[in-house]
């Protein structure tokens, strides 16, 4: 008997723009279920695995290792940077109307005095499973929207 291919194996045989897709069949988490510590990966196509990483240093975000996120929809960022774990740029995470397909979803936002591009910058979240999300990173500016980014946050 084969085992099941892990969602990070299946994420990370999906073509670019296929990502809107998949994410538009996955159901919304709640805020009770998605309390806790989540460590994130970059899925999707070999030379976007390759290139976010680098392209988040650039935008402050280097070392980005995953979410925390409060049952009273708070949060912050981990990075682990100079061998240690610290945390940085608090977020509010609420259930909205996604920017992908208006269905509901788990959306994180910055707060409107973050460092530039952060203050423009959606994380929309489904389930893939129940320890698994889809991140779908959207940058909320006109032209901007149609070209999300994803991630996979898997629960710790």
């Amino acid at each position: 008997m084969s085992e099941k291919p892990s969602p990070l194996d299946e994420l990370n045989s999906t073509g670019l723009f296929a990502f809107t897709r998949l994410f538009a069949d996955l159901p919304a988490p709640d805020l009770t279920s998605i309390h806790g510590t989540w460590h994130a990966a970059f899925v999707g196509p070999a030379w976007l695995r390759w290139l976010a990483p680098r392209g988040l240093s650039l935008l402050h975000f280097g070392g980005w290792w995953g979410k925390e996120i409060s049952s009273d929809g708070t949060g912050f960022n981990y990075f682990q940077r100079s061998g240690e774990m610290q945390h940085a740029f608090p977020m509010q995470v609420m259930i909205t109307a996604s920017l992908i397909d208006s269905k509901p979803c788990l959306a994180v936002h910055y707060p409107p005095d973050a460092i530039f591009p952060w203050r423009f910058v959606v994380d929309e979240l489904r389930h893939v499973d129940e320890g698994s999300l889809l991140g779908l990173t959207i940058v909320n500016k006109p032209g901007l929207r149609t070209f999300p980014t994803p991630f996979l946050l898997t629960h710790v």
